[in-house]
């Protein structure tokens, strides 16, 4: 019959097994395990049992690092007092062993705030930190959706607002309707007047010379467009055959356009239409 199978009590047990492994810190390891662990040390070698203890102890060490851990973080973030026994004790009394958390410690105030109250001591409203942090970073997220609804012309909504906290992309989006479209170029249009109204004389005179530039681009761009589109439609009445990538083993490309001879150009124009040289120049 082996030890095991035989009736012993819990300080018979732990007798016998102190009796094969005694470690510096005594018995006190043994009366933490329950009576099944007990009963499974109870027909171990020394080396066993040595190996389960060296095992219990890491287990240990590990929970207490954890629950220090914890412990530092409640004091830090949920408003407790700190230094304060009494807090230490309390949170000692409800949350034994492993459940210590932050997670837990806020559920159990939110669940019971008139208890928490009278239970701790408090140094200030609990977890008004954490609530502030929270709010302020969701306000920052909200200030970036609404650049990235006008930016992307999608709609400003609690719906889109949630799946782009997931995914920061237009995916899934609804667009932006008429109304909120008219509404942003109407503020674009405010802001626009409220910093000119600001700007020095300089400063208008600086925006004035490149809005023209601009159009003036435009404009030429746009004459450049219209003619392309009329030459094109011209060669295409005549039936041009297409403008091959390659010509005489170069590239045909906008460089080669570029730096062609009068009599090549004269060549390609004949032989496939001047509108589709002019459109490969541009790089179209």
């Amino acid at each position: 019959m082996s030890r095991t199978e035989m009736r012993y009590t819990r300080n018979e047990m732990i007798e016998a097994i102190q009796a094969i492994f005694k470690p510096q810190n005594g018995s006190r390891w043994l009366e933490q395990l329950d009576v099944v662990n007990l009963e499974q040390l109870m027909d171990k070698s020394a080396d066993e049992i040595d190996l389960f203890y060296r095992r219990c102890a890491l287990s240990q060490q590990k929970a207490a690092t954890n629950r220090q851990r914890e412990m530092l973080a409640i004091f830090h973030y949920s408003g407790l007092k700190s230094p304060s026994p009494r807090n230490e004790a309390a949170l000692d009394q409800v949350f034994p062993g492993p459940t210590l958390s932050l997670e837990n410690f806020r559920s159990y105030v939110q669940q019971n705030p008139d208890v928490a109250r009278q239970r701790f001591e408090w140094a200030s409203e609990p977890f008004a930190q954490v609530e502030q942090a929270a709010a302020a970073r969701l306000a920052g997220e909200k200030r970036l959706f609404a650049e990235f609804c006008r930016k992307n012309s999608v709609g400003e909504n609690q719906a889109n607002f949630g799946i782009w906290r997931e995914t920061h992309s237009t995916a899934g989006l609804a667009p932006a309707s008429q109304e909120e479209l008219d509404q942003w170029n109407q503020e674009r249009i405010e802001q626009r007047n409220n910093f000119l109204l600001g700007a020095d004389n300089q400063t208008l005179r600086n925006i004035a010379r490149r809005e023209g530039a601009e159009r003036h681009h435009a404009a030429v761009q746009e004459e450049t467009d219209r003619q392309l589109q009329a030459s094109q439609a011209r060669d295409a009445a005549i039936g041009f055959p297409p403008l091959p990538a390659v010509w005489k083993g170069e590239p045909l490309d906008p460089g080669f356009i570029k730096g062609a001879a009068s009599e090549t150009l004269r060549l390609l124009n004949r032989r496939f239409g001047a509108a589709a040289v002019n459109a490969r120049l541009c790089g179209k």
